[in-house]
């Protein structure tokens, strides 16, 4: 029932509340004064019965507009905390991916790169930078999200049919049982078998991103039009309820390539158990998020990939 209400209040335009919301501030306000001049013109029997009625009223307007001003200044101070966190979460990461990116080109310049270095500094940069995503978006929503980077084990095109993908790294918040699974598998994932990935990379969809506030309920209307919301994780629905995934990619033309299509590398993809993390009204704001840092992760990844590549070529001469 609350679902429906919310989803109902979601629907109505900012603009609106805001008129209602100034009107019954001046209604609140007029009212006693309106009060004050209607005493004036009344007998001395109507004033004494009317007089305690306008003091009643009185007070009680006093009181709300004092209540008013407190949730005002409570709602000012998180505002405030909210900032703070996402402005210096949003430093720390960036400073992090800029003097990582320069620490790899350093450490290769002296001859002392190395594969094992490479994914250690990748993945620490990456979960360091998980970890600072998750605190925005926890300042941001008031709902704990976990987040993590999926790579796609292919160079060159993506072939759909037969791309794979695995799990790069993740927030220090995630759920054991979901890290147990990665460590686990002995088998692939292909993308194909995921509607988060696949809607993306598509041809036949026009989605560049994935956003769904209630994946179960996305999961219902998609059997109601004859499709299926796939997803290779046993039990998904226990560790995530709404999801956010952007792919870390750039257009091929950035790359002076041909092709119009992207360069798509992984996938950043944010989750939450909570309904309430990833409204529909606030879907804009989250994808600029994601998409910031994505674009960011976009750097990182592509020095690992060729720099990884260097050091496997290196490898097999000297094998």
């Amino acid at each position: 029932m609350f679902d429906k209400l919310n989803n109902k209040l979601e629907k109505i335009p900012a603009g609106f509340i805001n008129f209602l919301t100034i009107f019954s501030s001046a209604v609140t306000i007029i009212t006693p004064l309106i009060g004050f001049f209607t005493i004036r013109k009344m007998n001395l029997e109507e004033k004494n019965l009317f007089i305690a009625i306008y003091i009643v009223t009185l007070t009680i307007t006093g009181s709300m507009l004092f209540n008013m001003y407190r949730y005002m200044i409570k709602y000012r101070k998180i505002l405030v905390g909210v900032k703070f966190i996402i402005s210096e979460k949003f430093f720390y990461m960036n400073r992090q991916f800029r003097n990582s990116y320069f620490d790899i080109i350093q450490t290769r310049k002296d001859g002392k790169l190395s594969v094992e270095y490479l994914t250690t500094k990748v993945e620490g940069v990456l979960k360091s930078s998980l970890d600072d995503i998750c605190e925005i978006y926890r300042a941001f929503t008031g709902q704990k999200v976990s987040a993590c980077v999926k790579y796609i084990d292919s160079v060159g095109s993506v072939k759909l049919s037969t791309a794979t993908i695995r799990t790069f790294v993740r927030s220090t918040n995630t759920a054991i049982k979901r890290c147990e699974f990665d460590n686990n598998l002995t088998k692939p994932i292909y993308i194909k078998d995921n509607s988060d990935f696949y809607d993306i990379l598509s041809p036949n969809s026009d989605r560049s991103y994935f956003y769904q506030q209630n994946l179960v309920e996305y999961a219902k209307e998609c059997e109601k039009q004859g499709s299926r919301y796939r997803n290779s994780t046993p039990d998904w629905y226990l560790y995530y309820q709404g999801t956010i995934v952007v792919p870390i990619s750039i257009a091929n033309k950035r790359l002076n390539r041909k092709k119009s299509c992207y360069d798509v590398l992984a996938f950043l993809c944010i989750d939450s158990m909570s309904t309430e993390a990833f409204l529909k009204s606030e879907e804009n704001y989250n994808i600029n998020i994601a998409r910031a840092v994505a674009a960011q992760m976009y750097i990182m990844l592509s020095q690992y990939r060729q720099y990884l590549k260097e050091l496997t070529e290196v490898r097999k001469h000297y094998d």
